[in-house]
This record gives structure tokens, sequence and C-alpha cells, in this order.
């Protein structure tokens, strides 16, 4: 039956692609190859996280940590662990592991059907190692060396029983009880969700479901700053908005082509399209949008205007110069300004920011936007400076002053 279906999603894929390419173009075939480590994506840093050696440190350092009781890290290795979760970096976890699979190993002979604790105790290893493109990154997949501690913890009392007879059994029994019943509670605590988190995160399901209804199949854009839960936001849209083509906010030079917006607050400047939602607001894709006329111009060397329109500063440049491009904006609240011509301060320190934290791509041009307090405003005062090996020095400036 795996077979089968296995079969016949790779049919699948191969005639959704035209039918045209080898088998080894498939997703699936590809993504096979990788984890089984057929295939490399050369990439320098993963290769080094997966070379043999620090891999198997890793696995022994994992195995070490399950054959401790989770209850007593805390208690005893409080000062070295500030979470139960790094058990791993225990000190000995390496040593402990190894040893651990050699207790199997050299106690297998001694026992009754041996070969089936035998597989018990290795079948995390046939998984391990064929598949270590896969197992190096994800932690959670130690738990196929489950029989490895089942095993230990097996051999050993086997062994405490032949030694002091059976009717000790219980008496072992009762004493293991407390610890089993306060690692429980240990990791129940590190798993547990706080409640409101579960109802945001149901919110926020619902949010999609609808969002999902809207799209029909279309493009959706997520500006930089919508996703302040990133990887959980991210994991969420994957699934709610399968079929839909999501372009992230580090793609938003392709911002424009997409059908939809999807922000984290409602859009007042973009026709809304999900007035009853909570967390993320589905909009209409940007249209290019009217300023007037600049506060501040660009010049040969600059190639940004900048314009002020319902309490926002927009940096525009045609086209997309540099992503990476770094400014300052200074901003002089009235009060404080006349504090300043008081007391001779300076106003408010300068903040920075890099374009690719507050632009978007609309048609021609690139867009940057800054929200300004409330409160009203003296002067500002913005420029761009420079990046890389002559980092902090200034490109341009310009300062603008409010009327009363």
């Amino acid at each position: 039956f795996g077979t089968a279906l296995l079969s016949f999603n790779l049919g699948n894929e191969y005639f959704a692609l035209g039918g045209n390419g080898p088998l080894t173009d498939l997703p699936t075939v590809r993504s096979m190859l990788f984890r089984t480590g057929l295939i490399d994506d050369q990439n320098e840093v993963l290769a080094r996280l997966r070379a043999w050696p620090r891999y198997l440190e890793g696995q022994f350092q994992r195995i070490g940590g399950m054959t401790i009781p989770y209850g007593w890290i805390e208690p005893i290795w409080s000062s070295i662990v500030s979470d139960n979760r790094q058990m791993e970096s225990l000190p000995g976890m390496f040593t402990w592991g190894v040893v651990a699979s050699g207790v199997c190993l050299l106690g297998l002979p001694f026992v009754r059907h041996g070969m089936l604790l035998g597989a018990l105790a290795l079948s995390g290893f046939f998984w391990a190692l064929p598949m270590r493109n896969n197992v190096f990154i994800h932690e959670y997949e130690a738990v196929f060396y489950v029989g490895i501690p089942l095993t230990v913890f097996s051999l050993v009392f086997l062994c405490i029983r032949r030694l002091i007879g059976a009717r000790f059994v219980p008496v072992l029994a009762a004493a293991t009880l407390p610890a089993f019943v306060l690692s429980s509670v240990e990791m129940g605590k590190g798993a547990a969700y706080p409640p409101e988190g579960g109802v945001a995160n149901a919110r926020l399901a619902q949010d999609f479901e609808v969002i999902r209804g809207l799209l029909g199949g279309g493009a959706v854009y997520v500006p930089p700053g919508q996703l302040d839960e990133h990887w959980e936001i991210r994991s969420q849209m994957r699934y709610f908005l399968a079929g839909s083509a999501v372009l992230w906010p580090e793609q938003w030079r392709y911002g424009e082509l997409a059908d939809f917006v999807m922000l984290n607050h409602r859009a007042t400047d973009f026709l809304l399209l999900t007035p009853d939602n909570r967390r993320m607001f589905l909009h209409e894709s940007y249209e290019e949008p009217a300023f007037g006329n600049p506060i501040i111009v660009s010049d040969v060397t600059s190639r940004w205007n900048v314009y002020w329109k319902d309490g926002r500063l927009f940096y525009v440049s045609e086209g997309c110069p540099r992503k990476n491009a770094r400014f300052f904006l200074s901003v002089t609240p009235r009060q404080a300004n006349e504090l300043r011509n008081k007391k001779n301060g300076r106003g408010m320190d300068a903040s920075y920011f890099h374009l690719v934290d507050i632009a978007r791509r609309v048609g021609r041009r690139c867009i940057g936007v800054v929200d300004l307090p409330d409160h009203e405003l003296a002067s500002i005062r913005t420029g761009q400076l420079r990046t890389g090996a002559r980092a902090g020095e200034l490109i341009w400036k310009g300062e603008y002053r409010f009327e009363r």
C-alpha cells in the first residue's frame, strides 16, 4: 500500500510538471535524495553541522539525555542549564550516550529474545544514519532512539532482580514512581502553551480560513514587519493558504505582482476585504499612491524624494537602487523645539533603519513608509548612510520644518 501511494504521488507530480523532465527532478524525489545525502545543496554551514564526527557526537548526546529522568535535571543541574530542554549541553552527555548504547549491545547475549530486544535498541540508528540530512536539524527525531533507554533500564532492573531476588521488584517499582511523576510534571510545564496562546492561535486560524476563501488561488504579498511571530505564522500560512502563492517579506521586490496584500492591522489607505478578522487582514493590492510635492527633494547623489502625508513619511525612488540602503531619521516635537530654543538642546536622538525593513515596490518605484509620532512636530531631519566598508558615512541629508 505504501509503495502504491508513493507511486501515485510521483505520477501526479510527473504529469503536473508536463511529463518532460527526468524523474530525479520531481520535488519528492529530490527531497528523498537530499535527505538521504545522495545529493547535496553545497551549503558550507550545513555541511559542517552534518559532518559525520559532529553529527554522531550530537546523536550520542541526545541518547545520553534520553537516559536521564527529565525530572532530575532541574534540581540537580539547574546551575548548568536554564531550561530542561538544554539537557544535551550537560557535561558528559556524549559519554553517557556511548555507554548506554554499549550496555545495550553487551547485555543482549545474556537475555532471552535478544534479537527482538536488539531490534528495539538499534532501530533508531537504521533511521538516523541513512537519513542524516534530515535528522541533524530535527532534534525531535531523537524519539527513534527510544529503544536504547528502554533496553538499558530493562537490563539494569533484570540484573538487580537476579542479584537481590524477585521479591524486591515492587520496591524498585515504588522507588521509580516519584521520578516518573516528577518528570511528567516538569515536561508538562515545558510543553504547555499559555491559555491565551491557544485562543490567539485559534483566532489566527479563523482569519486564515476567511482569507483563503477570498484568495481563490491568487497571489498575496506579506510586507516586512507584518509577521511578529515569524515561524509560527509562516507555518500556519503555508497550511491554510495552500494553493495560493505567498510572497514573503524578503521577496519585497516582487510585491507589485501580487493580487492581494496581507497586513497585521487594518490599513486605511487600502481597501480592506476582511473587516471581521482579528489578527491578519487581507487588502486589495497596492495602487500607485499620489503624494503631492516632496518636502525633501532628491539630488543627483540621493535619488530619493521624501514626502509627508497623513502623519507618515514616504521615501520614494525610481526603482530600488539598494535594498540594504540605511537611513537615519530625527524627529523633533514642537514642545521639544521650544525647550531647545530656551535651553540650547538638540531635540530627539536619531533612529536608524534599512530600506528592506520599510519598503515595498509599487510599479517602477520603490516606496518606504515610516509612521511619525502623533504629537505636533517642529521639524524632521533625515538622510542616507553608507553601508559596507565605509559604513556610517553620510551620503545625503535633508531637513524640513513644519509651519505652525
